[in-house]
């Protein structure tokens, strides 16, 4: 599969492949990451329609923030001070609200290193004081990091500002090991014995021992948990905040995506992450895996900052703040 670079409203599509048979498709509108293919078979989903997926408020693949996740009636307490945000989730502000960073343009151009270990595609935005409500002007660079001959990509955040103010960024891709109709057939490991409770408007109310539906400690089957009774009464399915365990050793895998022929290892310096089994797809419409979306075409894995967790997600007048996602991919042997 070879995409075709195109500009579609204003917002550009490129394609760039490295040496192990894996292309990457990315956007400047969310410096998203719209397609990952390898071996030709796609491992996200989207829209196939360029200009819903523009629209579209699942965020496929899209830089999410100034605030990934949910704000009670967009009221940002912060500092003693109180700063009402815009709006987008009935009365809460969801990702950024309508002005966040998944509906922006950024500038991007591509560096290449001199011995062709890999190459930069990086992104840039400012957002200033006020923005959606936020304060702080805050200058924003994502850089993904392709390796040319490993099964790998990383994505580096990296935002300053002028005044302190709370940040906290994500990639929300949505997985798919293989382009699969859905994702029964994965299997997840989440390296995590706490996990988050919400309120009816799926407001975090804090971290709680792990119920025996959301423990992925093991490897387990999505297929056992996807749709299991606990859980549909509060969420619909799983839509949950997950803590990260304090690591044994200092590259122990974060997450543990596979499918059967795929497999994804995640590492990273956020402290928790958030898994979300697209529970409230909009039927019908068609993925640009070829399947029409339905109940668990893809599971979104975010590593974040703690929602709510102001002080941790703080940028420092002058003080960079600095993240990392790695995702190491891995064939199958048949």
């Amino acid at each position: 599969m070879k995409f075709e670079d195109k500009t579609i409203d204003g917002a550009t599509f490129f394609s760039i492949s490295n040496n192990v048979g894996m292309e990457f498709v990315f956007s400047d509108l969310g410096a998203a990451l719209y397609q990952i293919y390898i071996d030709g078979k796609t491992m996200l989903i989207g829209d196939e329609d360029l200009r819903g997926w523009m629209k579209t408020k699942s965020y496929f693949g899209k830089i999410i923030g100034r605030t990934a996740g949910r704000i009670r009636n967009g009221d940002l307490f912060y500092e003693g001070k109180h700063y009402a945000l815009e709006t987008n989730e009935g009365t809460s502000t969801l990702h950024g609200g309508p002005s966040g960073y998944g509906f922006k343009k950024f500038d991007h151009h591509i560096e290449k290193t001199d011995d062709g270990e890999y190459f930069n595609v990086v992104f840039s935005v400012n957002s200033p004081d006020g923005d959606g409500g936020y304060p702080g002007n805050v200058a924003t660079k994502i850089t993904y990091r392709i390796y040319n001959d490993e099964l790998r990509f990383d994505i580096y955040f990296e935002s300053e500002s002028d005044r302190d103010t709370p940040l906290s960024l994500t990639s929300h891709c949505y997985f798919n090991l293989g382009g699969y109709k859905n994702v029964s057939n994965h299997s997840l490991y989440v390296r995590s014995s706490l996990t988050t409770k919400y309120d009816e408007h799926l407001i975090p109310l804090g971290f709680e021992t792990i119920p025996a539906d959301l423990d992925f400690r093991k490897l387990t089957p999505l297929e056992e948990r996807l749709d299991a009774p606990k859980l549909m009464n509060h969420t619909g399915g799983i839509d949950h905040a997950f803590m990260l365990d304090e690591r044994k050793k200092p590259k122990e895998v974060d997450v543990h995506l596979e499918s059967p022929e795929y497999t994804l290892d995640m590492h990273t310096d956020f402290p928790s992450v958030v898994v979300y089994a697209d529970n409230c797809p909009t039927l019908g419409r068609m993925m640009n895996t070829g399947y029409p979306e339905e109940r668990h075409s893809g599971i979104a894995i975010e590593p974040e900052y703690v929602v709510g967790d102001y002080k941790s997600m703080t940028v420092k007048k002058d003080k960079p703040q600095r993240n990392f996602i790695e995702y190491h991919f891995g064939r199958k042997t048949k």
